[in-house]
């Protein structure tokens, strides 16, 4: 689905949801990528912005390597703050799974 269809888009947003989505991707300095929804491109799209700016970080391959049983999709091994807030991970889950293109 695509946002500019409404009817669709409202069966699964409500209003506030949708311009909450659109807020989020005016201001998301990582990118939002157009043409995918996997996955594997949101975590490859991050890991480019952290390396970018030099920010160290472990991916939940190399966690599991070590013989991490619970782990994040990215742990940050350096000082992040997001909003005001001290961040220490990233799961992706949450970030694609809207359905919308």
């Amino acid at each position: 689905i695509f946002e500019d269809d409404e009817e669709c888009v409202g069966t699964f947003l409500s209003k506030w949801e949708l311009e909450e989505l659109q807020t989020a991707k005016r201001h998301d300095i990582v990118g939002y990528v157009t043409h995918s929804t996997s996955p594997q491109d949101w975590e490859n799209e991050l890991y480019s912005f952290l390396d970018r700016h030099q920010i160290n970080y472990a991916k939940e391959e190399d966690l599991r390597s070590m013989g991490t049983r619970t782990t994040p999709d990215c742990l940050l091994l350096d000082d992040v703050t997001i909003n005001g807030k001290k961040v220490r991970w990233i799961e992706f889950k949450s970030y694609y799974a809207s359905g919308l293109n």
